[in-house]
């Protein structure tokens, strides 16, 4: 309010702040669904960019300490950690196929098996889904993964493979034993 010459005058000024309320509304229920999904699912996501110039790790959701036993932060501060966790029979081979696919720039998405080790010295089977996304460069962006552990399914194929040879050997000594009989 103001006034001037005996007048008083009053003044408003109004804003339509529907479509913000909608765009807030619509940013809230999308945050509450992909908390909701990073949180249920039982593999664990991972963000990494360009940051001062190198490839660095960003993000993770809480799941992967499920799968290795350590916290997300323990990933975030410490660039080396996961390369210190993976198997040391896999390491060789698991880098040069990473390095093989961030070089090769017709190649966006590969997965790669391999061993970690978690703090308590059990051995985990994982398996590592790798998109990148690159420039018109194919100069590295970002880098998206999912991380599985797949030591259940690792560990049948196992039985399988054991069970399998067994089989074989078991029909040998049949096919042996029905030999001498006859």
């Amino acid at each position: 309010t103001y006034e001037t010459n005996d007048e008083r005058f009053i003044v408003w000024v109004l804003r339509d702040i529907t479509e913000e309320k909608k765009a807030q509304e619509a940013l809230q229920s999308s945050e509450e669904r992909y908390r909701s999904i990073s949180e249920n699912i039982k593999e664990s996501i991972y963000t990494a960019e360009i940051v001062d110039g190198k490839l660095k790790t960003v993000f993770y959701t809480p799941t992967i300490k499920q799968i290795t036993g350590y916290p997300a932060e323990e990933f975030l501060g410490d660039m080396e950690r996961w390369e210190k966790i993976i198997h040391p029979d896999d390491i060789d081979d698991t880098k040069t196929k990473m390095q093989n696919l961030f070089n090769d720039t017709a190649r966006n998405f590969e997965a790669f098996e391999y061993r970690i080790i978690d703090p308590l010295g059990n051995i985990i089977w994982i398996e590592d889904k790798i998109t990148i996304k690159r420039d018109s460069k194919g100069s590295i962006q970002k880098v998206y993964g999912v991380i599985s552990d797949i030591t259940i399914s690792k560990r049948a194929e196992e039985e399988l493979k054991k069970s399998a040879l067994e089989l074989k050997e078991l029909n040998e000594t049949k096919d042996r034993f029905i030999s001498i009989v006859s």
